[in-house]
């Protein structure tokens, strides 16, 4: 495969981040680790699409201050910051919607969760 990992930059303009661009990087390796296994059949550009947008949906789930930039006021200089609630899983953002939408297998929904088998006895 010869998709290319986002650049820590993209991510941190996406979102408007405060954190830095070596913990971006982090995140973003992490990302790819999590969906190293659905990522085989997308072509590179989607692979690279989808990594940019998980990358973004981790950013925003981390601690508030450090999520999504959702608002700015001059006046009174005002910030408002977004962030994915427990148990929301991707759709907990609208980065993580996206990673949904580019997934068509629906792989890396499933992720996480436990498989369910039947046994007849």
């Amino acid at each position: 495969m010869a998709y290319t990992l986002p650049d820590a930059d993209d991510v941190i303009a996406l979102t408007g981040t405060q954190l830095t661009s070596v913990v971006v990087g982090l995140i973003i390796t992490s990302a790819e680790q999590m969906v190293l296994t659905c990522l085989e059949g997308m072509t590179d550009d989607k692979a690279t699409a989808v990594l940019l947008w998980l990358s973004a949906h981790l950013v925003a789930s981390a601690a508030p201050s450090n999520g999504s930039l959702t608002g700015r006021s001059l006046g009174d200089s005002n910030k408002s910051w977004a962030k994915a609630s427990m148990g929301d899983g991707l759709k907990g953002t609208t980065y993580g919607q996206q990673v949904l939408m580019l997934d068509e297998s629906g792989c890396i929904g499933r992720l996480g969760r436990g498989v369910a088998t039947l046994e007849i006895i």
